[in-house]
């Protein structure tokens, strides 16, 4: 009879799987796999574990859970695999270290639904201890403790912005301006989406000597990435190209943002012509339900409002009332609490929508930040 161990569930008498099960899933003793679709113990989906043994019995896999340190059995139907067998080192529960990290969540009890939702890492809020983290599905920002958060762009972003090229005489397909589609690798699963080339060879300063990436590119969305002169990363666009010349500071438009699944109202407050050379957005925007949004619009996704209400007094600038460094008081809805402002259209995707601004953060004299 089989005895409990600390930190193990009994487990039956080990055998080898059916050769189809091993064959259809490829999964064999030493294969690394993640935990998912659990009905019951939902708060291990997302985990990730090595295959210990195939339980003949059960008709079960052994599995060792990376993070917690135990063994659980799982129905092969309810295992991914995402790695191969027998690794030289363990990265899929190595933690993220920086914003625009690709992270899984994992043992969540209390939002158990959300265990191996994939997102990105947004910051990390040190007085609170935890990640925010961005979601791919919704672009819901949630708050997790590090423990929650796995970083598995380690095994699953095959093409990322890594500078690899050095002959920068090498011929280029496309030109600053170009339309292309690129990989985002900030997202999982990869895919082409598309964007304008801002700059040819280029190189930050952090980047080891003599590397270069081929072009970089603003996506749509207003993401910067570092592509690569290889077909694999970047290819033609015949999407139409980012308009920034059709609409003047206080036009009343109707726009496609991509948050939302119906067409938003709003009117500009501020065009950047040059918005491609300084890698900002062509457009900031007032919209009717109150927000401030950056925006890269085509002419499919910013047109003229044909039923804005005429005569009505709308404020179309940017220029703002208080400047940094000014004293000021901010209302928090029951009275007014004194400070100093510290930024001027302040952006916090932790805390925003995507691509939302908001006019003032204020440093409050009781230590708290505030943005209105």
């Amino acid at each position: 009879q089989a005895q409990r161990r600390s930190g193990q569930e009994a487990l039956p008498q080990e055998s080898s799987p059916p050769h189809s099960v091993a064959s259809m899933m490829r999964m064999e003793v030493g294969s690394i796999v993640e935990i998912a679709d659990l009905k019951s113990a939902t708060h291990l989906n997302g985990s990730s574990g090595k295959l210990v043994r195939w339980l003949e019995r059960d008709q079960r896999w052994a599995v060792e859970l990376l993070a917690l340190k135990k063994t659980v059995r799982v129905k092969p139907s309810n295992l991914v695999l995402l790695h191969g067998t027998k690794p030289t080192r363990t990265v899929l529960d190595e933690l993220p270290t920086a914003s625009d990290q690709v992270v899984r969540l994992r043992g969540l009890r209390g939002a158990s639904h959300l265990n191996g939702t994939r997102g990105l890492t947004v910051k990390f809020d040190e007085s609170a201890g935890r990640w925010a983290v961005r979601l791919d599905d919704t672009h819901q920002v949630v708050n997790c403790k590090p423990e929650n958060v796995s970083l598995v762009s380690v095994l699953n972003r095959v093409l990322d912005g890594t500078p690899t090229e050095k002959n920068t005489r090498a011929a280029l397909q496309f030109d600053v301006g170009s339309r292309v589609e690129c990989i985002n690798y900030y997202k999982l699963p990869q895919k082409f989406e598309h964007g304008t080339v801002a700059m040819t060879w280029v190189r930050e300063k952090s980047w080891p000597d003599g590397l270069y990436a081929a072009y970089k590119v603003i996506l749509d969305d207003g993401r910067h990435l570092y592509v690569r002169n290889n077909k694999k990363y970047i290819k033609e666009s015949t999407a139409p190209p980012i308009d920034s010349t059709t609409h003047e500071v206080g036009d009343q438009v109707i726009c496609q943002v991509p948050q939302s699944e119906f067409s938003e109202p709003g009117i500009i407050i501020r065009r950047n012509q040059d918005w491609l050379s300084r890698g900002v957005a062509p457009y900031l925007l007032k919209m009717n339900y109150g927000k401030h949004l950056n925006f890269w619009p085509t002419s499919q996704t910013m047109k003229f409002d044909d039923d804005k209400c005429e005569g009505v007094a709308v404020n179309v600038t940017d220029r703002l009332r208080f400047k940094v460094g000014e004293r000021v008081e901010c209302s928090d809805g029951v009275g007014f609490d004194p400070g100093t402002i510290v930024q001027l259209w302040y952006n916090d995707e932790s805390q925003f929508e995507k691509n939302e601004v908001v006019p003032y953060q204020i440093s409050l004299d009781d230590g708290k930040r505030a943005m209105t």
